[in-house]
């Protein structure tokens, strides 16, 4: 498995919704890449023996980690826009709703489009720029031990 440590991860988070998160996946259409009930052990090799403090459902951007920022906004982006009524429902009855940008690298700089800013403002979301270089770290250590005890190809 190639792994390579990305520029930043996008996220779209819904938070408190745990008797809705069916609701979510049926409605957005997609299966969410983590969802925690609150307490459930968190399923991260680099964050070892935690619990969640909320529930959470959690959709990552599938494109590379080489794709630019703006492309993550935009995918991230199309799908609220063609769930704006449904987001809106959601967030009116108490759910967080947010788009959640971590940066592993404090030199990465973006724009954030304007468009993006007026459909998260009309769901009532938030957006989150988070700088975790300090997590990107730990990743990074994580995958060099994974790819220090992969099996050896016996045919190289």
């Amino acid at each position: 498995m190639n792994q390579t440590m990305p520029n930043y991860r996008f996220l779209l988070v819904f938070t408190n919704a745990g008797n809705r998160h069916a609701d979510i996946e049926k409605a957005l259409g997609c299966k969410p890449t983590r969802c925690y009930m609150k307490g459930d052990a968190i399923d991260l090799e680099y964050l070892p023996n935690q619990t969640c403090s909320v529930d959470c459902w959690l959709l990552e951007s599938p494109l590379s980690s080489d794709a630019s920022a703006a492309e993550h906004f935009n995918y991230m982006s199309s799908i609220i826009e063609n769930n704006q009524r449904f987001i809106r429902s959601l967030t009116c009855a108490g759910v967080m709703a947010e788009v959640r940008c971590i940066l592993y690298h404090s030199e990465e700089s973006f724009v954030v489009p304007g468009s993006v800013v007026a459909t998260l403002s009309k769901c009532g979301m938030q957006l989150s720029i988070r700088s975790q270089p300090g997590t990107a770290a730990l990743i990074r250590a994580v995958l060099n031990e994974n790819k220090q005890n992969a099996p050896k190809n016996e045919h190289s």
